[in-house]
């Protein structure tokens, strides 16, 4: 880059400024380079300086040369060209990119143990970095990109996500939402902030009820607390068991409500129901169909109904006759 503003002075030796020469005067060869003669001199020696501005976010190193020396004064001798060289060196000022992370939630450092960013960007620039090394004492995280060359970067995260939570992701630069991209400009820090926000997942849940009904049969106390209900899932895994003490509501009935079911099959099964003289059928009933099988649905209440029929068990009355004595002909045929 070229400062189309620079101006060339020269001066001679007792300091008279012979004249003043904008770049934008000066002849511009194939090469690109600009050329400035300047004739009627008196012989002596001569300064010349480059007056300029630097150019924004570049360091500017301006060496002068007369053949080999390294050296801004130039000796003009009678019918002589004396050639001042002036190089201009501009070196692009390095960026700074800083990257914050913030976490929102109720999740561990163990559970993001293994969260890690990629930074890449121009010529092939790439840089890896975990979580944990972002760490400050303050216990927020940060991390600081120092010497980067000005341009586009992009800033990925990986391993991120933690079971059982929705995470939502946001990346900020100066204010304003990216994708992860961001980008560096000369001598300018520039700020990315990463938020991951996690919220607990809402499992869907379901609900059962168990009825019971008992005919024939007034239970007892004794019977309340030995007749027994259990409630288990698809693995078998028992997930209620009470009596029938346990479901009695203050009006008599016999009744439970199963709430925050995991979503599934579950079996129903009464034990110790039997009553001595008494022969019972026990029936479970699901939606008008005879099984102890139940589907757990979301946002549909299931429904079980036992019901116990007992009845008297039948009794054998058996008698005998004897005769004492003699028995007259034809009392057996009259009895």
């Amino acid at each position: 880059e070229v400062n189309a503003g620079a101006l060339l002075s020269e001066k001679k030796e007792d300091g008279t400024e012979v004249g003043t020469y904008p770049l934008s005067e000066m002849e511009v060869d194939a090469n690109g380079v600009y050329h400035k003669k300047i004739g009627g001199l008196t012989p002596g020696k001569y300064t010349v300086t480059e007056i300029k501005e630097e150019a924004e976010g570049y360091t500017l190193k301006t060496t002068y040369k007369v053949g080999e020396k390294e050296t801004k004064e130039a000796e003009v001798k009678d019918g002589k060209t004396v050639t001042v060289n002036i190089t201009n060196t501009y070196t692009e000022k390095p960026g700074k990119l800083v990257i914050t992370k913030t976490v929102n939630g109720n999740v561990t450092e163990e559970a993001l143990k293994n969260v890690k960013f990629t930074v890449t960007g121009p010529e092939e620039y790439s840089k890896e970095f975990t979580l944990a090394a972002m760490k400050q004492e303050d216990g927020s995280y940060r991390k600081e990109l120092n010497n980067l060359k000005a341009g586009e970067y992009t800033v990925s995260e990986e391993n991120a996500d933690v079971e059982h939570y929705v995470r939502t992701t946001t990346y900020t630069v100066g204010g304003n939402e990216s994708e992860g991209s961001v980008t560096v400009i000369r001598d300018t820090e520039t700020d990315l902030n990463i938020t991951n926000t996690y919220e607990e997942e809402v499992t869907p849940k379901g609900t059962l009820t168990i009825t019971k009904t008992i005919e024939g049969y007034t239970p007892t106390e004794d019977d309340l607390n030995r007749i027994k209900v259990t409630v288990k899932d698809a693995d078998n895994k028992t997930v209620y068991s009470g009596t029938l003490k346990d479901m009695q509501n203050e009006d008599g009935t016999l009744s439970k409500t199963l709430t925050d079911l995991e979503l599934g099959t579950y079996t129903v099964t009464e034990t110790d129901a039997d009553i001595d003289g008494y022969e019972r059928t026990t029936t479970y009933n699901v939606n008008e169909t005879e099984t102890n099988k139940v589907e757990v649905e979301e946002n549909t209440p299931a429904n079980v109904e036992i019901h116990n029929s007992y009845r008297h068990k039948e009794g054998v009355l058996e008698f005998t006759k004897t005769f004492v004595g003699e028995v007259p002909e034809g009392v057996t045929d009259k009895i």
